[in-house]
């Protein structure tokens, strides 16, 4: 248990930015196609889920990058604490390793997101955000 903190620092942040950003932004988007009047096809619903997918996953990563920092420290081995690790981190140290985690949660998260959406439409729920 002694790594699970560092485990919640980095897992609570994302997992919380990326639902709660996917529900956000679908809602919005299909509010915005019904007060245009705007047909929503099945494509229109794909495109729907896989853009705010897209978005969300962008966010969960940013929002959980220093968390993920803070535990690959800690992983490092040694008898660094989470305190250790974070009084010596500068802020660029929280953000190392950006650029390859956008892209690998990107498409882990995008299909998450849009599987789950067509899951719940071959089950006869409406997609996220859709009413």
């Amino acid at each position: 248990f002694d790594g699970l903190p560092a485990i919640l620092g980095k897992m609570v942040p994302y997992t919380m930015t990326q639902l709660v950003t996917f529900e956000v932004l679908t809602r919005e988007s299909y509010s915005l196609l019904q007060s245009a009047d705007f047909e929503q096809t099945p494509a229109i619903k794909f495109t729907i889920s896989t853009l705010c997918a897209m978005v969300a996953a962008i966010a969960s990563s940013l929002a959980s990058q220093p968390g993920d920092s803070i535990l690959s420290e800690v992983n490092k081995g040694g008898e660094k604490t989470i305190a250790d690790v974070i009084k010596s981190f500068e802020l660029s140290d929280y953000f190392r390793g950006t650029q390859a985690r956008l892209v690998h949660m990107m498409s882990i998260v995008t299909v998450q997101l849009v599987l789950y959406d067509i899951i719940k439409a071959s089950v006869g729920l409406s997609a996220t955000g859709a009413h």
